[in-house]
């Protein structure tokens, strides 16, 4: 649906691509509510397994848990935002610009995997960091937090 919506139609000869992209404007209310149901409780499920990775010091296991959670915190933000999500790259910096948007979002998210490092100690601040930006982030839809 993003890409429809987003697309510069260049050809459309019986108006198939036209016809789709106006059901894309306004964003849809049922794609919204899915899409945040979808992902918020994700972003705290993924930072609740990553921290499986602290006592064995396992940084790349705790990096890709990070990821999905930044990426599910993506998904809803650009949902609350009603924009098209359509991949990962520049996805930060895009939400970062949001009206609906943590405070340094971006800032807070980069420092959060600068800082990981094959040590419980790393692992553990950065999880913290991208666990104080979901805090910030549920102000806008509601406590879906797994309990930890």
């Amino acid at each position: 649906m993003g890409e429809i919506a987003l697309c510069q139609v260049l050809y459309d000869s019986n108006g198939v691509l036209e016809a789709m992209k106006v059901k894309t404007n306004p964003y849809p209310v049922g794609l919204k509510q899915a899409t945040i149901d979808t992902f918020a409780w994700e972003i705290s499920f993924s930072l609740l397994v990553a921290k499986k990775a602290i006592a064995r010091d396992d940084v790349v296991y705790a990096a890709g848990c990070c990821f999905r959670s930044v990426a599910c915190m993506n998904q809803v933000l650009f949902a609350l935002n009603e924009d098209y999500l359509l991949n990962e790259k520049g996805a930060i910096a895009i939400a970062n610009r949001f009206a609906i948007c943590p405070q340094d979002y971006q800032q807070r998210v980069e420092r959060g995997f600068a800082l990981l490092a094959a040590d419980a100690k790393s692992i553990t601040e950065a999880i913290a960091i991208l666990e104080a930006i979901e805090n910030d982030l549920s102000q806008w839809y509601g406590n879906r937090r797994l309990a930890m």
